[in-house]
């Protein structure tokens, strides 16, 4: 867990932790996830998030990681991913796109997955050469996935509505 501090570049007061997500974003992962396994046997690991308090993940000695929450501008929209060998399953590598284990296939369908769940602020390393992904630097290494309110075709709400069920009982959903 990222022990958080002072980040002095940029300047910000971050959070302990990097798992913090919105509940619309949250829902959302909660989707894909279940697409990607259930339509292509993928097995995805899920890496930084945002801190406690919605920064990006930082600590002393290591590189500010802009996009999870840069100074509360995207708190809790966005996630890293491993990216994706040919068996489905998520790998370690410091240039996934130039190992022979990275696969285009799966890695494509992620993207194009998380799309359809509101993903569509994405991200890929320099090395790669997926489409409809943006490359940015230090990205080789993981893929990024960032969630856009403008790009959900489905609408968050806060609280479940109270169901009646056929005995005449009322009973919320999600148990509230």
């Amino acid at each position: 867990m990222d022990a958080g501090g002072t980040s002095t570049s940029p300047s910000e007061t971050v959070g302990q932790g990097d798992h913090y997500l919105k509940p619309e974003a949250a829902a959302a992962l909660f989707g894909l996830v279940n697409k990607l396994h259930s339509d292509f046997g993928v097995n995805i690991s899920l890496g930084s998030m945002s801190s406690l308090n919605g920064c990006d993940p930082w600590q002393t000695g290591f590189k500010h990681h802009a996009g999870h929450g840069h100074l509360g501008k995207r708190s809790g929209l966005d996630v890293d991913f491993g990216y994706l060998n040919s068996d489905g399953n998520s790998f370690q590598s410091s240039n996934a796109f130039k190992s022979s284990s990275f696969s285009s296939l799966n890695n494509q369908r992620v993207y194009d997955a998380a799309a359809t769940f509101g993903f569509t602020k994405n991200y890929q390393g320099t090395s790669g050469s997926l489409t409809g992904v943006t490359k940015v630097g230090g990205h080789n290494d993981h893929g990024h996935l960032g969630l856009q309110h403008s790009s959900l075709n489905w609408k968050y709400v806060p609280a479940a509505p109270i169901r009646q069920n056929n005995i005449g009982f009322n009973f919320n959903l999600f148990g509230r």
